[in-house]
């Protein structure tokens, strides 16, 4: 057994392996759950950094408050301010949850999608509160089948490729 651990490639392939499977196993969750953790970024400037698990994908939103108007400018300084405070995890029922677009709950009505492929793409939501504060999120969303089909082909090439011999030297 430990000729087939020898070199790195077999141990790359097995970490990687690992890392496939959890990440499968987080996808078969986020079919029938929600998943959320919120990492709120500076109280004082109402940001926060989420990460979503649902309906196949990772998402990552990013989103800024502000009494202002919020340009790219305003956005890079709260990014520099970032001191993250206490994380949130927060998991939800699908079935339980209202379906808010028919497609997916990704979307909605006030969602520009700057590009997007295959549910992977990234997009933007802009709006106004009634008390004249402003608000931008921008999203990430991930397809998990985009990483683990990846990941898995690369840790069976690790796993099952024949370890190269060396050369005699002449």
């Amino acid at each position: 057994m430990q000729v087939f651990f020898h070199g790195w490639r077999r141990k790359a392939g097995c970490v990687t392996l690992m890392l496939a499977v959890v990440l499968a196993t987080v996808w078969v969750r986020s079919l029938t759950t929600l998943d959320a953790v919120e990492l709120r970024i500076s109280p004082d400037l109402l940001s926060q950094e989420s990460f979503y698990s649902m309906e196949g994908c990772l998402g990552i939103v990013y989103e800024f408050q502000s009494q202002n108007p919020i340009d790219r400018h305003s956005e890079s300084i709260l990014v520099t301010k970032l001191s993250i405070c206490s994380p949130r995890w927060n998991a939800y029922d699908l079935k339980s949850m209202n379906r808010l677009p028919a497609k997916s709950r990704f979307d909605s009505t006030m969602m520009v999608w700057l590009w997007t492929h295959f549910r992977f793409g990234a997009g933007l939501e802009e709006w106004k509160f009634d008390g004249g504060g402003h608000c931008r999120e921008v999203y990430w969303i991930i397809p998990y089948l985009l990483v683990v089909t990846p990941l898995t082909l690369l840790s069976a090439y690790l796993l099952l490729s024949k370890p190269r011999q060396p050369k005699p030297l002449a």
